[in-house]
């Protein structure tokens, strides 16, 4: 909106859409979804938007899945170090919780 038709509390905020930083500058990319232009801008206030949350989720679900990475690891380490009937009885476990988990996460997928 041109200034002389814009009064002081009009707003003045454009949609725009983040697509990068400039390699030559400190700046941004823009892309324009009315004009379909592309600009550079270093004036730039980001909107927070819905999928923030659903990033958060799933670095969640990623901290949580590293988590049973590193606590099935500390299991296997366990049992090379034991007798043939302890680690008879620790496969049996295993395999119960792996099954567990293969469910588990078979049905987050489906949601």
């Amino acid at each position: 909106m041109p200034q002389v038709k814009r009064d002081k509390l009009d707003k003045k905020a454009k949609l725009e859409v983040f697509i990068g930083y400039n390699n030559s500058s400190k700046t941004y990319k823009i892309f324009q979804p009315q004009n379909e232009k592309i600009l550079v801008n270093r004036d730039v206030n980001f909107m927070k938007d819905n999928n923030e949350n659903e990033r958060n989720q799933k670095r969640s679900k990623n901290r949580q899945q590293r988590s049973r990475n590193l606590q099935l690891g500390r299991l296997l380490t366990t049992i090379l170090m034991m007798s043939r009937s302890e680690v008879q009885d620790y496969y049996l476990r295993f395999m119960k919780v792996a099954i567990l988990l293969f469910v588990s996460l078979h049905n987050s997928k489906r949601q």
